[in-house]
């Protein structure tokens, strides 16, 4: 059993474990986000009515500021001077709480509507300059006045209602609404006073004026109703016992009085500012119980969130605990039932990774782990069966599966020149394969998986460790590996069998050319015999012809000269068996270059160089021969515009480093003989056919 399938044995026993504590962990989860919600929703309740606290304050000041202002518009300037002044510094005060408190406020926690509602406030108290200066200036009509106050402290009022009624505020509905229809009988409290101080100031209540402050007395009768709807009973006795006493009784008082002046045409010698003072008291009695419940309803949502902390603390605990006691009792079962399959499962893993010598363990018992390892001593023993038969193999064998070696034997990495058949683990194609074919070798690889045929044998080259190159014979099958497709290839080193098919065909070559050119050159010898023949016999019958006698001795020359060359090529199609000598290399390539001469043509200069030559070599004169004529013939294909070609020769000493590459030959004292020229060189990939004649 691999770790693979133990892990998921131990996979399904947790989830048989878990399962039925997930669910338990979601609601738990649950639970607690709904606390921390709740939580951050008490804080944002909070801060909401902490700065509806802020702008109740600056109500309450401007709505005194618009009695005073009433009273003195009311009474021509000639009362409330003082107090207007004061009360102005008041509302100043109160303003000014605004900016400071809007700047650290999350503006998040506003609605659309409340922040444009905000914003216009705010602009109404930067304009309250203006209409200070008018009400001074006695410039302004009291209506006029009042319905700019009362705009103001209506934008003021609106964002007070919708930071009170915020969704979030559901914990205690009626405790908000309650607040809010107490903030709204005050507003109209304030603007009877406003009324009121008009009228009285005056001492006569004019229609319009009457009218008004008739509706505002039943406004306040019916907010108050409202109020009693929603509020505990706590707060309806708060009200109660607050909002009463001696200054209460004078505003029904003087109420009634102003309600019967349309009848008896009097306001009975009452003074604006003895209804101003009196109606003060009252809406400030209000103002003690609207702060009352604002602070209620703070520390309201403060139970809420301290409950909610509670809950949340109370709830993570549970959750820890019991997710420590399901993996404590997980941990235990899970290890009674898998400590028996872990040794069959490291077994397992260390036989597919051919480790043979792996004892295979729990043998001796007789439930379903002792089967599970007979069985797998049944696999070991195959495997050894099959390891024992290939490592004897005189080829090399390797199994691929997914593109990579899991086994190799110790022909194939002697063939590929590592030290051990563990080092070929893991190599894919690309780093065994000669460059130029791995991409056929992966195309062979992946046609046999999906396929799951044999392939014909094929011809491939190798990258040895060393970076030699070997030529191999490969012949791969599909297989089943550890329950994996895989192939097998059996390799083959064909190096030297293709090497020595190669010299057969550059010998059969060289034997085709030595024929031609002997032919030729018998042929051409022929012809200048006869040409030599006659010319001598024309030059017995011109004596004392000196004009004709000069061309005839011309002619005789050149057909000489081509007699020597044809006696060149002879020497040089000679076929016979290798057989080196001692020679005078600059005397050998003297010849070789006179051969040349005339068939490499007037564009190629050719040059011999000799570096103080002082030894003879041992070497096959053919051979040598052959192998110059053919790099010249070459040389000079690589040259069509012409060039140079040079011929060295020189005495070296190599050693064993210079003679890294060529391991076959020992060190000592050579003969270098090295032919350049400047042609346009020859690719990498065919610089071993430079010796072939005729190659380019």
């Amino acid at each position: 059993m691999s770790m693979a399938k133990l892990n998921r044995v131990r996979t399904r026993l947790l989830l048989a474990l878990l399962l039925p504590v997930v669910g338990l962990f979601f609601l738990a989860a649950e639970e607690i986000v709904d606390s921390g919600q709740t939580a951050a929703q008490m804080i944002d309740v909070q801060r909401r009515v902490a700065f509806g606290v802020v702008l109740g304050n600056v109500i309450h000041e401007l709505q005194k500021e618009r009695g005073v202002s009433a009273g003195f518009l009311g009474s021509d300037g000639r009362s409330f001077g003082p107090e207007l002044a004061k009360q102005r510094t008041l509302s100043d005060e109160k303003t000014e709480l605004i900016a400071l408190t809007v700047k650290g406020f999350d503006r998040e926690l506003l609605t659309p509507s409340s922040k444009i509602h905000l914003a216009r406030a705010q602009e109404s108290l930067v304009q309250l300059d203006a209409v200070r200066r008018r009400v001074s200036n006695k410039r302004i009509g009291d209506r006029e006045m009042i319905g700019i106050y009362s705009a103001a402290i209506a934008n003021l009022l609106t964002t007070v209602t919708e930071l009170a009624s915020s969704k979030h505020d559901a914990a205690h509905p009626t405790s908000s609404r309650a607040y809010l229809e107490l903030v709204r009988a005050k507003e109209w409290a304030g603007q009877e006073r406003a009324i009121g101080s008009v009228g009285f100031g005056g001492g006569r209540f004019p229609p319009a004026l009457y009218q008004r402050f008739v509706i505002l007395a039943a406004l306040q009768q019916e907010t108050l109703r409202h109020f009693h709807e929603h509020a505990s009973p706590a707060h309806r006795a708060l009200v109660a016992n607050v909002v009463a006493g001696p200054a209460v009784e004078e505003v029904e008082r003087l109420r009634r009085i102003a309600l019967s002046s349309i009848d008896t045409g009097t306001t009975g010698g009452v003074t604006g500012s003895h209804w101003f003072g009196t109606m003060t008291v009252k809406i400030n009695l209000m103002k003690t119980v609207e702060d009352r419940l604002a602070a209620d309803l703070v520390a309201a949502a403060g139970i809420i969130r301290t409950q909610a902390d509670s809950e949340l603390l109370a709830v993570s605990l549970l959750t820890v605990l019991l997710l420590a006691l399901t993996a404590l009792i997980s941990v235990i079962c899970v290890r009674d039932i898998t400590r028996p399959l872990a040794d069959l499962s490291q077994a397992m893993v260390r036989l597919a990774g051919n480790d043979l010598e792996t004892a295979v363990p729990a043998l001796e018992r007789r439930d379903e782990f002792g089967d599970m390892s007979r069985a797998l001593l049944l696999f070991k023993e195959s495997g050894a069966r099959y390891r024992s038969l290939i490592d004897s193999a005189p080829v090399g064998v390797v199994i691929f599966v997914h593109g990579k070696i899991v086994l190799a034997n110790r022909a194939a990495a002697d063939l590929f020149g590592v030290e051990s058949a563990e080092s070929l683990v893991g190599k894919t194609i690309a780093e065994l394969a000669h460059p130029e074919e791995v991409e056929t070798a992966q195309e062979r690889l992946d046609t046999i998986v999906a396929e799951k045929i044999s392939a014909p044998s094929a011809e491939r080259k190798i990258v040895r460790a060393d970076g030699g190159i070997r030529d191999v014979g490969v012949r791969s099958n599909y297989l089943r590996w550890m329950g994996e497709d895989a192939v097998q290839s059996i390799l083959s080193d064909i190096t030297e069998r293709k090497q020595l098919q190669e010299q057969l065909v550059q010998y059969q070559k060289m034997e085709a050319v030595g024929r031609l050119t002997a032919g030729v050159a018998h042929d051409f010898n022929n012809v200048l015999m006869a040409i030599i023949a006659n010319l001598e016999m024309l030059e017995d019958d011109a004596e004392g012809d000196e004009e004709h006698l000069e061309m005839i001795a011309t002619a005789t020359e050149a057909a000489r000269r081509g007699a020597e060359v044809t006696a060149r090529l002879s020497a040089f199609s000679r076929q016979q068996t290798l057989a080196p000598q001692a020679l005078d290399l600059p005397k050998l390539c003297a010849s070789v270059v006179a051969l040349l001469k005339p068939s490499l043509g007037e564009n190629i200069e050719i040059e011999t160089r000799d570096r103080g030559l002082l030894s003879r070599a041992y070497v096959d004169p053919g051979h040598l021969q052959n192998a110059l004529v053919n790099l010249a013939v070459n040389a000079q294909d690589a040259m069509p515009e012409g060039g140079k070609l040079r011929f060295e020769l020189a005495d070296v000493d190599l050693d064993s480093e210079q003679l890294s590459d060529a391991p076959e030959v020992a060190p000592g004292a050579y003969v270098m003989v090295a032919v350049q020229d400047s042609g346009t060189g020859i690719a990498g990939e065919i610089l071993d056919k430079v010796f072939d004649p005729f190659f380019t």
